[in-house]
């Protein structure tokens, strides 16, 4: 993936965001993309995140896994797109492979 395709998972968190959350869009501008969703732009909570991250698995067709989601790197809009590009090149856990 490029930076279109950054720019382009972006807005579809944006638009989630928008949709889901309230957000208004005047919030959600480039400017804020790298603001953490959890702070006082968002207000979001970690159980808000949730949402978005199982909606970007099933749209992107991934499985982010676990070491993409420490350290608060699924926490902001550029963040997440950066998460999604990464999850999607390594495919390191088949979302399917570790259920019983």
């Amino acid at each position: 993936m490029d930076e279109k395709k950054n720019n382009e998972i972006e807005k579809h968190l944006v638009d989630l965001l928008h949709q889901r959350f309230c957000i208004p869009l005047s919030s959600l501008g480039p400017n804020n993309w790298t603001e953490p969703l959890t702070g006082v732009v968002f207000k979001l909570t970690g159980v808000d995140l949730v949402y978005p991250l199982f909606e970007l698995e099933k749209h992107y067709q991934t499985k982010i896994v676990e070491e993409f989601l420490q350290n608060y790197r699924f926490n902001s809009i550029c963040e997440i797109a950066k998460t999604i590009k990464q999850s999607k090149v390594s495919k390191t856990v088949n979302y399917f492979d570790n259920r019983t």
